[in-house]
């Protein structure tokens, strides 16, 4: 009402409005006046106020524009008064029991009946329909983890920033049609070392792609597919290597000191705990990556997803050295093929494609960076520097071959594209030309698969090869940009 405009006066204990009086009197200005208060500027004119008041006849008090809180108790609420939509749910339940009428279908909890929800732990989400109305919290989270591979114990759940009752129904929460409930570990204050971050069964840490027959090596008699890492493994390994390396750009370095137990997940992050530092130097350098080869391959070996063993032999041999800190290879450890998306991949060979040719004084160079890795030291003896024999594996793929012997109309025979040259520039144009060209009855990830799968590590060994030539020559920062 008018309390945040009224003074206290001391003796009648009147309380005055910062207001002049108004004529006629309202009737919440007589009510006032009964109760010892009035309008009036002054203390001393209220007594006037009382005058004015006993000779107001009743016509001419105004109606208030509305009612006080005590008169609002005494006088029913009329229904159009209950279907506004601001109403809480409290309020929509003590109406109902006052009037004994079942509460409309625009009362009812939005988060009530067959629902399809997403939970999502350990960065993958998985897609759950339960009956909210009559489904606990703790069924749903153990649905879940039991779907995801992962144990439900020590978890709590959490929906838009609140921490869920695992004894209560999901109808007592706001839920939506996909609606995301975040499942969280306790841990150690919330934290989880690698061990339990990885205490999941394969379903979680992989997955496979089963390849066509055409896109399947024709030598060998079983069934061929091939394995990649999961979104949850690949962006946790990419953050345990971001935050290794990242220590290694400032100058430090955990002297190869740390294992398993010390690597801590905490809130989207990564540290590794109660480990000194040292400067940083080859050695230790050496040592970090040693560490983590023998953290990796103990958890996903023997048999590793598609290039991950180029990337733990890297690991092994820390063949960069004291520059291993450097952008281009912090770039190509932290962006490993092994843990990047088949798109990613995908680009990374048609945009290479396109933009190694563009700098005419860097293509011997590069090409020869890219044939490094790329092929074996007496093959370059015998068939030149930049020499890399891919055909042989090609022919071995149905689908792979036919890209290769493709003949255009028009063209002889014998006709073969001058651009497949025995060398890692001409593997890169074919797997182009493969990734494009390709029938269409083949999916994108099975064509991609299938190239990955048979031309061995050729990817990651070509990108090791212009990373490193990026790191002793300058401009050549549109090798750090892919």
């Amino acid at each position: 009402m008018a309390h945040a405009w009224m003074e206290e006066f001391s003796g009648d204990s009147t309380l005055c409005r910062n207001k002049l009086s108004i004529n006629p009197l309202k009737e919440t200005d007589m009510i006032l006046l009964e109760r010892g208060f009035c309008h009036c500027e002054k203390q001393k004119n209220h007594q006037q106020c009382q005058q004015q008041a006993a000779h107001s006849p009743k016509s001419m008090v105004q109606k208030p524009e509305w009612n006080t809180h005590e008169e609002v108790k005494e006088v029913p609420a009329p229904s159009s008064y209950l279907h506004k939509s601001s109403n809480t749910q409290e309020e929509v339940k003590e109406v109902h029991v006052k009037e004994n009428v079942p509460a409309p279908s625009s009362y009812l909890l939005k988060s009530s009946g067959l629902k399809s929800l997403f939970v999502k732990a350990s960065g993958v989400s998985v897609s759950i329909q339960v009956d909210v109305s009559n489904t606990k919290v703790d069924y749903l989270i153990n649905s879940a983890c039991e779907k995801l591979g992962v144990k439900a114990q020590d978890t709590y759940a959490v929906l838009c920033g609140k921490v869920l009752d695992y004894d209560k129904s999901l109808s007592e929460y706001l839920l939506y049609q996909n609606s995301t409930v975040e499942i969280r570990y306790r841990g150690r204050a919330g934290q989880l070392n690698w061990d339990k971050k990885f205490n999941v069964n394969d379903t979680v840490l992989y997955y496979d792609v089963n390849l066509d027959p055409a896109l399947q090596n024709a030598g060998i008699q079983a069934f061929q597919y091939a394995r990649f890492f999961s979104d949850f493994s690949s962006y946790n390994i990419q953050k345990v290597l971001m935050h290794v390396t990242e220590q290694h750009r400032a100058g430090w370095s955990y002297d190869g000191g740390f294992n398993s137990q010390n690597i801590i997940f905490h809130d989207g992050a990564v540290s590794i705990e109660n480990i000194p530092v040292v400067a940083f130097d080859k050695d230790p350098c050496a040592r970090d990556y040693t560490s983590l080869y023998n953290i990796f391959s103990t958890r996903f070996g023997p048999v590793y997803p598609v290039h991950f063993d180029h990337l733990l032999e890297f690991l092994r041999t820390c063949p960069c050295g004291v520059n291993s800190r450097k952008d281009a290879i912090v770039a190509f450890v932290t962006n490993h093929p092994s843990i990047e998306t088949y798109v990613d991949r995908m680009k990374q060979l048609m945009i290479l494609d396109n933009v190694v040719h563009r700098h005419p004084a860097h293509l011997q160079a590069n090409i020869q960076a890219m044939a490094a890795y790329a092929s074996h030291a007496s093959l370059r003896a015998s068939m030149g520097p930049y020499a890399y024999a891919w055909k042989g594996s090609a022919q071995l793929v149905p689908e792979l071959n036919n890209v290769l012997i493709y003949q255009p109309p028009g063209k002889p025979l014998q006709w073969k594209n001058p651009l497949y040259t025995d060398n890692a520039k001409g593997c890169l144009h074919f797997a182009n030309n493969f990734l494009k060209h390709a029938r269409n009855r083949f999916p994108e990830e099975q064509i991609e698969a299938a190239f990955a799968l048979h031309m061995k590590n050729f990817l990651p060994k070509i990108l090791q090869g212009l990373a490193e030539l990026a790191d002793r020559t300058p401009n050549r920062q549109y090798i750090n940009d892919m």
